[in-house]
């Protein structure tokens, strides 16, 4: 087990290197202020017009990449907490990234856990979300 900021943020800057300039002094013992950086970043960078680009796809993989880490990581740790609570609901908060959470999130668990969603990301922007997910076509 390891619950170190510094082993969160760690693995955070080296999936994301391009945050390690944003980081001040005092900043390496908040991992949930890091995965914020990491926010902005994706905010400023995530473009669905670029969907072929090799920049989007490294994005995506890099999100996914994070998500995956932070599940895995034993249950005493906070790396998942620190990926929902300071990048995922930040992204389902901002329109801009709506587009981007079917990519990185099964719509099943999307689905399973909207209790939880619309009480900190609001009934609106679940909504919203819930919407980019392609529609099945029944024959």
């Amino acid at each position: 087990m390891n619950r170190r900021p510094d082993y969160i943020i760690s693995k955070m800057t080296a999936i994301f290197p391009e945050i390690r300039p944003m980081i001040c002094d005092g900043d390496e013992e908040s991992p949930y202020l890091v995965a914020e950086y990491i926010c902005d970043f994706v905010k400023k960078t995530y473009n669905p017009k670029n969907e072929g680009n090799i920049e989007y796809q490294s994005l995506l993989s890099r999100i996914r990449e994070l998500r995956d880490w932070s599940i895995g990581v034993d249950d005493e740790s906070e790396a998942h907490t620190v990926y929902i609570v300071g990048l995922y609901e930040e992204l389902c908060m901002f329109e801009g990234t709506h587009s981007l959470i079917p990519l990185i999130t099964e719509k099943e668990d999307f689905i399973r856990n909207k209790g939880y969603l619309t009480s900190w990301i609001g009934s609106g922007n679940y909504e919203q979300i819930l919407q980019k997910w392609p529609r099945k076509i029944s024959h």
